[in-house]
């Protein structure tokens, strides 16, 4: 079997906090060497680590994908008692498109912003709304379906695949099967099987990798102490109960995981259908809304010439024999270039949080940055200097 055959859609980076302990860059090695020529992020609840997973992926020569292993809240958002939050279930989803990567961006900020409880939360209703272009795989042990089936609750693991069959499509729900050491993942690689020949779901082999090598198991550990303020001495600290989360090689996975139709080229599929890209070439910036009936630009350059008058008029109390054509020339010509490259949306913003700070007795410094010694900053109380 060609070593690219296998690709790994569910991997933990730095950036799973306390959680995941393998360095993009080790990471991108190690996916070289074993000749890999596509590779997943899928950090828990956040998607903090994309741009940087994204450049150097693309740089090494590996194709990304976008992902995060979401944490699927038992009820609703609003919904935070002691329940909620040992009731969280885990749900891979990978961004299959340029929309899915934006409806995987909302989902995120949702269950960062308006979900967070013990844990970055994402309910039915939310990812109902947001599941376009999204490629969904029924996680570890920790995933809804896995949970159900080491209950015993196998027609109602059957019931919430169909659900998530229909919700992202045929083609675009898969049952995650692992070799990790764990007997409860047998019996649920066992109850999965059959699930797949009974309702038609595809299958997907990963390996929820938490540490790039083996011998990592006990840093991690260490980790994990951290997270839940234990010591490496607490015999009832939160442990996972295997050394096999690791960055495996395609022979690896092969060789226990091959036995699942379809779950190693699965991955391949997958991994072919998913192109997410980015433009770094043009200036993304949040627009300033205005109620003062100016666009922008007229707005950003009347509040300019008004702050410089205010300062000219200082100037010249102290010095009235300054050369002021200099400055005016000068404050023209920050302004037409500043127009003309798009920054007025950027110089409002930034001049409204800073004036808001200075009003409201916030520290504020005297100013930093690529644009410290303009005098259109100067203008908008940006800066003091």
């Amino acid at each position: 079997m060609p070593s690219t055959d296998f690709v790994h859609l569910h991997v933990h980076t730095q950036y799973s906090l306390l959680d995941g302990a393998i360095r993009l860059d080790a990471l991108i090695g190690r996916a070289k060497e074993f000749g890999m020529n596509a590779l997943a992020i899928t950090d828990h609840g956040t998607m903090f680590g994309t741009l940087e997973f994204f450049e150097k992926t693309v740089k090494a020569g590996i194709k990304p994908i976008i992902g995060c292993e979401c944490y699927l809240a038992p009820r609703r958002l609003t919904d935070k008692t002691p329940m909620d939050s040992k009731g969280m279930r885990h749900l891979v989803l990978l961004a299959e498109n340029q929309e899915g990567y934006r409806n995987l961006c909302r989902l995120a900020t949702i269950a960062q912003i308006d979900g967070f409880y013990y844990k970055p939360r994402i309910d039915r209703e939310v990812l109902e709304a947001h599941s376009t272009g999204l490629i969904a795989m029924s996680a570890c042990l920790h995933g809804e379906i896995p949970k159900l089936i080491t209950s015993g609750r196998q027609e109602q693991a059957d019931e919430v695949a169909r659900y998530y069959q229909k919700l992202f499509g045929e083609k675009n729900f898969f049952l995650e099967v692992q070799h990790n050491g764990i007997p409860e993942q047998e019996i649920v690689n066992r109850a999965l099987l059959d699930m797949s020949r009974r309702l038609s779901i595809p299958m997907t082999a990963t390996n929820d990798c938490h540490y790039l090598d083996k011998t990592d198991v006990r840093a991690h550990e260490v980790l994990l102490c951290v997270q839940t303020g234990k010591t490496i001495f607490d015999k009832d600290r939160f442990r996972f109960s295997t050394d096999q989360l690791y960055f495996k090689s395609a022979g690896e996975m092969e060789a226990s995981l091959g036995q699942y139709p379809g779950a190693i080229t699965n991955t391949r599929e997958i991994a072919d259908r998913c192109h997410v890209d980015f433009d770094f070439k043009t200036y993304h910036f949040p627009k300033f809304e205005t109620d003062t009936g100016l666009s922008p630009d007229e707005l950003f350059e009347k509040l300019a010439r008004d702050g410089f008058e205010e300062i000219l008029a200082k100037a010249k109390a102290k010095n009235p024999n300054l050369d002021e054509a200099v400055y005016r020339e000068r404050l023209d010509y920050e302004i037409s270039i500043i127009i003309k490259m798009g920054f007025p949306g950027y110089f409002l913003i930034v001049s409204d949080f800073i004036r808001y700070a200075k009003t409201n007795g916030v520290p504020v410094g005297p100013g930093r940055g690529s644009a410290a010694g303009s005098l259109v900053a100067y203008s908008l109380s940006i800066t003091d200097l």
